[in-house]
């Protein structure tokens, strides 16, 4: 799973933007080799209050593209968590992108 995270966008409005990293890490563990992941291009929320309000609420009224909740990775962890899913991996909590491969019944890493 791949989302916006709404902390890594608040982190990124004040600091450098930290885009996800260690891409072959996630294909490993079941993450989608043709998925976008690690895009230069995010770091544009940078000191952007356009940008950061974008980041949080995508385009309302374009379904395809509409952000109904802003997460964080505490949040989609303990979410996944709560439903039985063992975390596999997870970018690093600022990363403006929230990259997770989680899976019932596998080894926690």
């Amino acid at each position: 799973m791949r989302c916006p995270n709404a902390l890594g966008a608040a982190y990124g409005f004040w600091f450098e933007p930290i885009i996800e990293s260690h891409k072959d890490e996630f294909v490993k563990l079941g993450f989608p080799a043709d998925e976008d992941f690690g895009n230069r291009g995010d770091g544009w929320v940078h000191k952007d209050l356009f940008a950061l309000i974008h980041w949080f609420y995508g385009d309302p009224g374009n379904r395809a593209n509409q952000h109904l909740s802003r997460l964080t990775p505490s949040m989609l962890h303990g979410g996944l968590v709560a439903q039985g899913f063992n975390v596999l991996k997870m970018t690093e909590p600022e990363a403006i992108n929230i990259a997770v491969v989680a899976s019932k019944g596998a080894r926690v890493y």
